[in-house]
């Protein structure tokens, strides 16, 4: 699998504690990054997977009148 880079800018200060933080795991920044975005996003799909059937619901209840009953 290609590897693909991402530039990102933070301050200062976040950077030292993710550097930090990433130190202490043993663990480049790269890969520390990389693992809590991916935890994030199991998260986030987590999230939309339980409300996915009340937002199907609201979506066909507001499909007609465009309001929530």
């Amino acid at each position: 699998m290609a590897t693909k880079r991402f530039s990102i800018s933070a301050r200062e200060e976040v950077h030292d504690r993710i550097r930090a933080h990433a130190e202490a795991a043993g663990v480049d920044i790269s890969t520390y990054v990389i693992a809590a975005a991916v935890q994030q996003m199991i998260r986030d799909d987590q999230a939309a997977a339980s409300f996915a059937t009340i937002d199907a619901e609201i979506a066909a209840d507001t499909a007609g009148s465009g309001k929530v009953a």
